[in-house]
Parts: structure tokens; C-alpha cells; sequence
């Protein structure tokens, strides 16, 4: 990555299932785009925040998934009318500062589905979901002429069901029901071959609905190739390129297959300095028997110096730049726990190798708790009283200038203040069970 580098991301909440990134960086390589495509955990309330984050951070396309796609729209310079119609927006625009909300899965969604049925006029479908991809597959399959229905998630229980089956051609499922691997959002005595179906989930591996669809002889839509269509839409209304369907297929198809192969992940640990990330490594690395490596350690090592002699005798560049090939070199580990420094989100490609290799915990505490942890340690080189600063303006000052990074990179995060190191490694470990 270069100064020149854009930045586009993907907001929601999960997000570390996604494999947009494998797909649109595959893209911009094929026709030599300098650009990187990351994603972004954000919690309901740090919509707002985290649009001005990256309007600050110059983002030149945002896509947004659940639970935001409606949320987000309040927040924006502009929507255009399809996605004003259809009440959701999941690609966003950066064209000069100014946040342009548009919907790209609509086409998606309805370019998959006449890939298998070409003519969806007279056709009568059921969606399963009442969310912004819901909406804007309704919008799709009006233009086309289909009598839809939505269901919420309680009118897809029980006996509702049964009336409204009849006579349909095309079931669609656009809740999250299905992204645990387990669930089926339709009972098994409603499909047969005459009926499509497709799912909007997608994952490691077949969800549970289209398995099920294709032993009862239903033609199959998967979100894959949703995902690709919209991708590439949005592709295009970023960059004025039309992306190789192939190339972005073929790309988001080997991810998944190496996640599904890959059982062991890395665990990296990113926080300001004082939040417990070298503890917390340590006890979990030997929990979990997973090899710990900590990257300031690995620094002071490599150039037999401690951090604070780096700094004094080099500068902080030179210790950015071996932090940044300690973690590319780490990232080619498989089942480490890395305790990275408090800096080392500050860079992009350190951000990119981390989401790309592994989960990235951020962990954090109150200003207060980390100048009482750090009292008295010299081993801080910039967190030394400055211009009239005291420790705790200093570490204030730094945490709201680095907060945009840190929640850039996180796919988890976890408070510590108040909490021993066992009940911090205790609650991670639940939260790593639920990652893909």
C-alpha cells in the first residue's frame, strides 16, 4: 500500500464472514487498480461516527450490510430514488466528501435468479425477511413483473405458512436465518421440484436451505452469486470499470474453500498500550496451545534495543517500518496469538494482513485505568509529559486521535477495566467461537 492506495470498506455488523474483500481486491488486481478493499465492525450507535471516520480516512466506496442498510441512509449527503424507494442502501459513494447512497442489490439479486429463470412475469414469489435486502429484492422482482410476498420472521412460523404456499414459484430467503450453518427457514414439506429457490446466506459451504432444496430436486440460486452481481455493480459506480464476473468469482469461491480447509486462525490483540494485550496473549496462547508471539518483543529483538532506544536513536519510522514486517511475517503463521503495539492499526497494510489472516480483538480500557497501569513504566517512549500535557491528556489525546484505527481493524472487541485476565480469556474464548 501506498499514500496513493484507495480505501474502500464494507460496514456492518458481523462482518467477518464476508468475502467481499477476497472479491473486489481480486478486481482491482486483475485491472491493476492500486486500491484495497477492507471491512468494518460497527455497532448500531457508531453508524454516524464511523461514516465521518471514513469520509476522514478519504474511503472512496462503502458497501454496508446488516443491520445497517437502513440506518445508514439518515446519515448520507444523498440517496438516489431506487434506493430511496426500496428503503435501504448498501453502496455508498464518496465523490468529493460527499456520502452518495445508492442499492446495488436489487440488480444483484434479481441478475442471479434470471441466470436460472429467465421470464419472472405472472411469477408469484415468497420472501422470507423484512430487512434492506428483503426490500430491495421485492423492488427487483416488481419491475419484473412478480406478484411478492415478505414475511417477517413470526409469520414464517407454524401453520401461516401453509396458505401462502400454494401455487408458489420462487422462495427466497433474505433473513439471517441459515448464517449459523444449522438453520432451515423452510419447512421441508413445502418444497418440490417445481419450486426455485434461493438464499441470500452465504458461508463456508452450502447453507442448510439449498442443501435441502437440492434433495427435494428445487432449482438452486446460492448468495455467492448475488454477492458477485452486486459487488460488481458496486465496482463499477466506484471506479467507472466493469469487473471480470469470472475473475471476482473464482476469487470469492477460493476464499471460501480456504477458510472451510483452514482450522486454525490467528488471534491478534490490538489496543492502546496499558489494556492488558501481552497478559491476556500470553494466558490464551496457553489455553488455547497456540503460539504466542509479541510484536514489540520481536522489534527490541530484531534490533537488539529496547522500544525506547529505538525511538531515541532512530526515530519512530524505523520502528514503524519493522513492526510492519514482523506482522506481514506473522501473518504467515497459522494459529498464533499476537500481541501487536498499541500503533501498529495506524497502518492500513498491518490492517488488511491481519483481517485477511485471522480475527483482530481490540481491547480497551478507561484512560484512567491505563496511566494507573502504566505509572512509573519508562518502557512508553510516547507517552512522556510534552508541551505542558500531563500523562493522562497525553493518553486521552492519543486514544481519540487512534479510536477511527481501532475500529477500522476490530472484528471483536472486549472491555477489560475491572476484569482478571481469567475472565477476559474466559469471555474472548466464547466470543472466537462465534466468528467464521
Amino acid at each position: 500500500m501506498t499514500k496513493e492506495t484507495m480505501l474502500f470498506c464494507l460496514i456492518g455488523d458481523p462482518v467477518s464472514h464476508s468475502l467481499s474483500p477476497a472479491m473486489h481486491n481480486s478486481a482491482f488486481s486483475s485491472l491493476n487498480i492500486d486500491a484495497v478493499y477492507t471491512t468494518m465492525l460497527v455497532r448500531m450507535e457508531e453508524v454516524r461516527p464511523s461514516l465521518s471516520t471514513l469520509r476522514d480516512l478519504q474511503a472512496k466506496g462503502i458497501n454496508v450490510t446488516m443491520p445497517h442498510k437502513k440506518t445508514v441512509m439518515e446519515f448520507l449527503d444523498k440517496v438516489d430514488s431506487d434506493a430511496d424507494k426500496i428503503g435501504a442502501v448498501n453502496t455508498i459513494l464518496n465523490e468529493n466528501g460527499k456520502l452518495i447512497g445508492k442499492n446495488t442489490d436489487s440488480i444483484g439479486a434479481v441478475g442471479a435468479i434470471k441466470k436460472k429463470i429467465r421470464d419472472l412475469r405472472g411469477k408469484k414469489a415468497i420472501i422470507l425477511g423484512k430487512g434492506g435486502t428483503a426490500r430491495a429484492l421485492e423492488y427487483g422482482l416488481e419491475r419484473e413483473g412478480t406478484e411478492v410476498t415478505l414475511l417477517g420472521r413470526e409469520e414464517m412460523k407454524g401453520e401461516f405458512l401453509n396458505g401462502l404456499m400454494v401455487d408458489v414459484d420462487l422462495i427466497c430467503n433474505c433473513s439471517p436465518l441459515g448464517m449459523d450453518g444449522v438453520t432451515n427457514p423452510v419447512p421441508v414439506k413445502f418444497l418440490d421440484s417445481r419450486i426455485a429457490v434461493f438464499d441470500a446466506v452465504y458461508g463456508t459451504k452450502e447453507t442448510p436451505l439449498i442443501s435441502s432444496a437440492k434433495r427435494h430436486g428445487c432449482m438452486t440460486i446460492g448468495g455467492e452469486e448475488m454477492l458477485v452481481r452486486q459487488g460488481m455493480s458496486s465496482f463499477e459506480l466506484w471506479t467507472g470499470l466493469k469487473p471480470e464476473e469470472r475473475v471476482m468469482l473464482e476469487a470469492l469461491r477460493k476464499e471460501r474453500d480456504r477458510r472451510s480447509r483452514r482450522k486454525d486462525r490467528n488471534v491478534y490483540l490490538t489496543g492502546f498500550a496499558g489494556t492488558g494485550k501481552s497478559s491476556l496473549g500470553k494466558r490464551l496462547a496457553n489455553e488455547l496451545r497456540m503460539r504466542f508471539v509479541d510484536t514489540d518483543d520481536e522489534i527490541s529483538r530484531r534490533m537488539n534495543s529496547s522500544i525506547v532506544q529505538i525511538f531515541e536513536q532512530y526515530g519512530e519510522r524505523p520502528f514503524r517500518e519493522m513492526e510492519n514486517l514482523v506482522i506481514n511475517e506473522v501473518s504467515e503463521m497459522n494459529g498464533a496469538v499476537v500481541s501487536t503495539g498499541g500503533g501498529a492499526v495506524l497502518d492500513l497494510e498491518n490492517v488488511h494482513r491481519m483481517r485477511d489472516t485471522g480475527v483482530v480483538v481490540l481491547l480497551k480500557s478507561d484512560p484512567e485505568s491505563i496511566v494507573e497501569r502504566l505509572e512509573g513504566n519508562p518502557a512508553r517512549p510516547l507517552l512522556r509529559p510534552s508541551s505542558g500535557d500531563s500523562i493522562l491528556g497525553q493518553v486521552k489525546k492519543m486514544q481519540y486521535m487512534r479510536e477511527p484505527y481501532y475500529r477500522l481493524a476490530r472484528d471483536l472487541e472486549i472491555a477489560t477495566d475491572g476484569k482478571t485476565v481469567e475472565a477476559i480469556a474466559r469471555e474472548l474464548k466464547l466470543s472466537l467461537g462465534g466468528i467464521e
